[in-house]
């Protein structure tokens, strides 16, 4: 019964941060960038894998790209949740 709420919760949670109208700090587009879609994850949480789209922006000019979501989300190399 603890395992299927766990995976309910962690359900709600990625069904949540999926949500294309979820605001995020800092994901508007800076100067030189583009939008180049939305890329997908598997990330490690407390309740256990979570499958999220996170948009992408890329600087062609700079050479760099960002995942806004990832840095609102706190990953850890990308991979893990910092569990706040």
């Amino acid at each position: 019964m603890l395992e299927a709420a766990r995976q309910d919760a962690a359900g709600l949670l990625e069904n949540a941060l999926n949500d294309p109208d979820l605001p995020l700090p800092n994901s508007q587009l800076r100067e030189g960038e583009q939008d180049y879609g939305s890329r997908n994850k598997v990330v490690l949480s407390l309740l256990g894998p979570l499958h999220l789209r996170r948009r992408y922006l890329y600087d062609p000019e700079q050479q760099c790209g960002r995942f806004p979501f990832d840095d609102a989300l706190g990953l850890v190399e990308g991979l893990f949740t910092t569990g706040r």
